[in-house]
């Protein structure tokens, strides 16, 4: 049975691509994005220890599936230019930029 939910050490341990490093890295990593987290007695911060479920970019990752980065820019009126960055598994990553590149220039 695969494993859904990390501590924030177990996270730094894996040392996964494009991510923190140490456990307060991911503590603020999964304070900011809202992640769903499981509390239990321990001898963590506060007397709780918590176990987070991964956004699946990052499930990905930890399941060893290849990543691929996508950076997409669009410009509009020459005055604003917007740069999206998207790191998925790369098996998704061909379907998305074959459907980008069928929607042409006016998405």
């Amino acid at each position: 049975m695969r494993k859904t939910h990390y501590t924030c050490r177990e996270l730094a341990e894996l040392k996964l691509p494009d991510c923190p490093t140490t456990d307060e890295g991911w503590r603020l990593t999964v304070s900011r994005e809202g992640w769903p987290c499981i509390e239990s007695k321990g001898r963590g911060r506060g007397g709780v220890r918590r176990e987070y479920a991964p956004p699946p970019r990052i499930a990905a990752l930890i399941a060893g599936e290849p990543a691929a980065c996508i950076g997409v820019t669009k410009r509009k009126h020459r005055e604003t230019e917007v740069t999206l960055t998207l790191t998925l598994p790369a098996s998704k990553a061909a379907a998305l930029l074959q459907w980008l590149n069928g929607r042409g220039d006016h998405a």
